[in-house]
């Protein structure tokens, strides 16, 4: 029961002296709010000092494993070859490649200078 009245009597305390005082507060949030406005244009260096730089990296949108840009893609994987400006396909992770069965079976060789895990 005393948390109750505690409480309560915070509250009272609280409304009654916002009630007393409510010019002033009034008076006093509209003083600091044209300051710290009038300081943040005339001295543009304050803000610098309170914010800092601010650097954001990224990319907007929303993103799944099928349509993620390339430029992402290339940052978290290789693939086994790359496509050359020309069009060709050039090696990347895999030294060489066979085909068989008319174009439908790949076979990779890939490098041992990588490290592989499962």
């Amino acid at each position: 029961m005393s948390v109750f009245r505690r409480s309560r009597f915070i509250f009272w305390a609280i409304r009654e002296l916002s009630f007393k005082y409510t010019q002033s507060l009034l008076v006093g949030v509209i003083l600091g709010f044209i300051l710290m406005t009038v300081l943040y244009s005339v001295f543009p260096f304050i803000s610098q000092l309170t914010i800092g730089k601010v650097e954001r990296i990224g990319l907007i949108g929303e993103y799944t494993p099928s349509n993620l840009p390339l430029a992402i893609q290339e940052k978290i994987s290789f693939g086994l070859v790359k496509s050359s400006p020309n069009g060709s396909v050039e090696p990347k992770l895999a030294l060489s490649w066979e085909t068989t069965d008319s174009g439908k079976q790949y076979t990779f060789h890939l490098a041992d200078t990588y490290t592989w895990h499962s």
